[in-house]
């Protein structure tokens, strides 16, 4: 195979996976709303990070990672977030809130929204790693 189809082959890939992404954060704001949480934002990116959601729900601010797959559960979060991605999002996290000085005085919350690609079911993990800031 060239360079050129191989190419193809593997950005076809990351875009069907952007795709699928963007639903499955579509889905778990639909979510959180009814729920009664707040949207502050989406995509939240710095150099060190990516935090898919921030919600606020009462006094609490929420920095939400969406993960979509086949199947998953409590058992499998630490394979999917692994300390890594934890301490990148709980840098994010803290970046977030020395520019967002309206949020100084909340609690903060790390949780994980798991989103069934099959059948759409979600699993919300709530305080899934705890991080002081």
């Amino acid at each position: 195979m060239n360079k050129i189809n191989s190419f193809k082959k593997r950005s076809g890939t990351f875009a069907n996976k952007r795709i699928t992404g963007k639903k499955c954060e579509e889905a778990a704001i639909l979510f959180l709303r009814k729920e009664g949480f707040g949207i502050v934002e989406r995509n939240f990116r710095t150099r060190r990070g990516e935090i898919d959601i921030i919600a606020q729900h009462g006094n609490t601010i929420i920095f939400i990672e969406v993960k979509s797959s086949g199947v998953y559960s409590e058992e499998s979060l630490e394979y999917t977030i692994d300390n890594r991605k934890q301490k990148r999002i709980i840098e994010t996290a803290k970046w977030f809130l020395s520019i967002k000085p309206d949020y100084k005085d909340c609690l903060i919350r790390f949780d994980v929204i798991f989103v069934s690609q099959g059948n759409g079911k979600l699993l919300h993990i709530i305080n899934a790693f705890e991080e002081v800031i």
